[in-house]
């Protein structure tokens, strides 16, 4: 999602931030960071500190696109730039 509002990675609360992998379709899918190995398990909906902390026309076009819950099959560090495999 492009977007010309300048948010720290602090504000969104999520984990991992990626850019270009689309989360939606990673539900029941087993995929890879690095050498890391989760699973999609649901969509992560914007919460009601998301809703404070973002400017409120951004908010509903994170609705679906927002973020993704998964379960960690195998554990590590992930370093940034670690690279997306499905």
């Amino acid at each position: 999602m492009q977007n010309n509002c300048q948010l720290k990675y602090q504000q969104l609360r999520r984990n991992v931030i990626t850019d270009g992998v689309r989360l939606n379709y990673l539900i029941g899918k087993i995929f890879t960071f690095g050498h890391q190995k989760f699973k999609g398990i649901e969509l992560c909906e914007p919460c009601k500190y998301l809703a404070k902390t973002v400017e409120s026309k951004l908010l509903p076009a994170m609705v679906g696109k927002c973020g993704l819950r998964t379960q960690i099959l195998s554990g590590g560090e992930l370093v940034v730039g670690d690279q997306f495999s499905l």
